[in-house]
């Protein structure tokens, strides 16, 4: 962190292509994606940034197996790791292995996911 100029425009891309068909929705998924971008910690970490399980394996501890070799990573570097996740339920699993939340967005017209930030510090 933070990205480069191409990873932002790689992001941002998708969001273009859709704008002539909802240009007034582009301007609030952009300005949607600044205030998650303004959320990102800025300390140098671990930027975890995907993963997921099955529904029906839920709870048998492929999560953690998922996002443990992250948290190892980022413990063998002294760095603390930061992450998003757009569901509420995901909220007590990050809190298992430390995470607290630092930011809750919504987007304002509830047109958008939430998105919560998450933080671990350092070990």
């Amino acid at each position: 962190y933070p990205p480069s100029a191409s990873r932002d425009l790689r992001a941002v891309i998708p969001i273009l292509t859709l704008s002539p068909f909802a240009p007034i929705s582009l301007v609030r998924s952009l300005r949607y994606q600044a205030a998650v971008t303004r959320a990102h910690t800025k300390d140098e970490h671990w930027y975890l940034v995907s993963i997921g399980v099955e529904p029906s394996r839920r709870g048998s501890g492929l999560g953690t197996a998922l996002l443990a070799p992250g948290l190892a990573a980022a413990s063998a570097d002294g760095r603390p790791c930061y992450l998003e996740t757009e569901k509420e339920r995901n909220l007590p699993f990050y809190g298992r292995h430390r995470f607290e939340v630092t930011v809750h967005l919504e987007h304002p017209t509830g047109t958008a996911p939430q998105v919560w930030c998450m933080y671990r510090p350092a070990d």
